[in-house]
């Protein structure tokens, strides 16, 4: 890949601030459901898996629009992605500080097509890992493998790091998009399931980890933003720890809201994992669309409440909504569903790429 220019010294840098310096502070997000009736066709995209059904993108509810979001796919395209994409697959040593190829793409090479790192062709040497942790798996589970003391292995502990992957850009541009023209300084990630209770604190270090970084490939200090803090908590422990924050908060807090349409426990029928997709839902349309004067002066005139409290409490059931979202759906949480989130998202925020 050629040397680049600064990020802000791209033309495609000073087209996308000129259009956010005239735009960026109309945008709202209803608004742009009510001037396109399919926003939502038009900003959505699935994933589909082998075997687990697709994992569908919504990104209907931001800020937004095909002028923008081709702006930034023209800065992408001037950060020469395609060519860093394309060099990861190659096993080019694209890592330049350790001099090594990134080589996550070839774990997930289910096709087992060649990849070639310094003329050796790696996948027989990934397979005989991946055929040994099949073995050592099997043998855990069917309580073959036995400790010193003779009795069956039945907790593992890993210890290890993990790494970053290209295949979805969008995400990674609506993160330059709200973290450098809308000054964001965070990324809330958000699932409504309880076995991805951790999943946040996990892939804190697949953005933060590099992306924190405030030198370019070239080593010159950058003049922009390189990354958000991420956190989050499950869904429902953050609906009353700070979401309050994320609704009427002074900061802008872009999320993304995570569900499994089908749950693993069938709690009351089903009706349990009914109720958090109703919560699930209803708060990336409450993010959009807040709350108006008017509407909370009905709700508590409704409650019967007097004049004077209707007074003193309005101020604080009213909602500014146009708060970003992003919604991720897959059928269920499996292996394989885990793994292509992680996998597909450890690029979605990353915008080491652009430095």
């Amino acid at each position: 890949m050629k040397a680049k220019l600064d990020l802000t010294a791209e033309v495609a840098w000073s087209k996308l601030q000129q259009y956010y310096d005239a735009n960026g502070s109309k945008l709202k997000i209803i608004d742009l459901f009510q001037q396109n009736p399919k926003r939502y066709e038009n900003f959505s995209l699935e994933i589909s898996t082998p075997d687990d059904g697709p994992i569908l993108l919504d990104y209907s509810k931001n800020r937004l629009t095909e002028e923008a979001l081709q702006l930034l796919m023209d800065l992408a395209r001037a950060r020469e992605i395609e060519a860093a994409r394309d060099a990861m697959f190659k096993g080019e040593k694209i890592n330049f500080t350790e001099n090594r190829a990134v080589l996550h793409i070839a774990l997930r090479n289910r096709s087992n097509k060649p990849i070639l790192v310094d003329n050796k062709d790696v996948m027989p040497d990934v397979n005989a890992v991946l055929d040994h942790m099949k073995q050592f798996t099997n043998e855990v589970l069917s309580k073959q493998w036995k400790g010193f003391t003779g009795k069956p292995i039945e907790d593992v502990v890993n210890i290890g790091i993990g790494g970053s992957d290209l295949a979805p850009v969008i995400l990674a541009l609506l993160g330059v998009w709200y973290h450098n023209l809308y000054k964001a300084e965070t990324h809330a990630l958000l699932p409504y399931d309880q076995y991805l209770h951790r999943f946040a604190a996990y892939f804190q270090q697949g953005d933060m980890e590099s992306n924190g970084k405030y030198v370019t490939r070239a080593g010159k200090t950058v003049n922009y933003s390189t990354g958000p803090i991420v956190w989050g908590e499950p869904g429902t422990n953050g609906q009353h720890a700070f979401y309050q924050l994320l609704h009427q908060g002074t900061r802008l807090v872009p999320a993304d809201f995570i569900m499994p349409v089908q749950s693993h426990n069938k709690v009351q029928g089903n009706l349990h994992h009914k109720i958090l997709l109703a919560n699930f839902f209803a708060q990336t349309e409450a993010l959009m669309k807040g709350k108006s004067p008017n509407e909370a002066q009905s709700e508590l005139q409704k409650a019967g409440m007097s004049p004077d409290q209707i007074n003193l409490l309005l101020p604080h059931k009213v909602f500014e909504g146009n708060r970003p979202t992003n919604t991720i759906l897959l059928k269920k949480v499996t292996p394989f569903t885990l793994g292509a989130l992680i996998g597909n998202s450890n690029f979605v925020y990353n915008a080491e790429i652009f430095i």
